[in-house]
């Protein structure tokens, strides 16, 4: 099951007025991201400095149709160590994927790696002037994912919809793993749609405000794309037509 193409599915029918990109890495969810919802205000976050002067020299970038701010998504404002792994940055993500890896929090083992000191900045204190407007969020930041939600309070309930990645197992030290999100989220009125846990122990999860959750066309499609995935050999392009073929009287007889 990919999470990434269910979200990206719902993003378009939700329609929200801001995405974040949470840990953006190389900048490409934050450009199909703009691509798929053009009229959404779109910014990338990127604590990293190496990673982050990548992605600010990048078109899209340059022009100003997306954001990018060099700074960490936590659960306070200030400043705060960062540890960067000592990779090969001109290598790209395809040849080396620990060049995502960068953390504020250290790894439990492997790789060596080098402190910086970064900017930290809580998702109420980006939002809370943005009164009417809706939010969706994409977190991918290393082990970090419990601090960057409990930054989340005022606005939580206008962000419709969070992608997030989760661990079963401690891969960092101190880190939160996917049962404490899922009750943190669950607490502030969201409802687990979907998860995807590897066997190493780390995956994805997609998570609907409740006011979302329940909308009947939303769930079904869900259901129906992860059946179809998992057990029918066709291409996700192909998926993606039929479900959109389904009209809502059909989905409303099912459920």
């Amino acid at each position: 099951m990919d999470t990434k193409i269910i979200f990206c599915e719902w993003l378009k029918r939700i329609d929200p007025d801001i995405i974040y990109d949470i840990g953006s890495r190389d900048g490409r969810e934050a450009i199909y991201f703009k691509k798929i919802v053009p009229n959404a205000e779109v910014t990338a976050f990127e604590a990293n400095p190496i990673l982050f002067k990548k992605i600010a020299m990048l078109p899209e970038f340059i022009n100003g149709s997306i954001k990018i701010m060099p700074a960490a998504i936590s659960d306070k404002t200030g400043t705060t160590k960062f540890f960067v792994p000592d990779v090969n940055y001109e290598a790209g993500y395809d040849t080396d994927w620990r060049l995502g890896t960068g953390s504020l929090k250290e790894k439990v083992s492997d790789g060596s790696k080098t402190q910086v000191y970064v900017k930290t900045k809580t998702l109420d204190s980006l939002l809370s002037d943005s009164i009417d407007k809706s939010i969706a969020l994409w977190i991918d930041v290393e082990g970090c994912s419990y601090e960057v939600l409990s930054g989340m309070s005022k606005i939580a309930d206008r962000v419709k919809m969070i992608h997030i990645e989760v661990e079963t197992e401690r891969f960092w030290e101190g880190q939160m793993l996917f049962d404490d999100i899922v009750c943190l989220l669950v607490e502030k009125g969201f409802y687990l749609a979907i998860k995807k846990i590897y066997k190493h122990g780390q995956g994805n999860a997609i998570f609907l405000n409740k006011k979302v959750a329940f909308n009947r066309m939303i769930r079904y499609k869900t259901y129906i794309y992860a059946y179809l995935l998992s057990r029918i050999r066709i291409t996700k392009r192909s998926i993606m037509k039929r479900l959109r073929a389904f009209p809502l009287s059909f989905a409303q007889i099912l459920i």
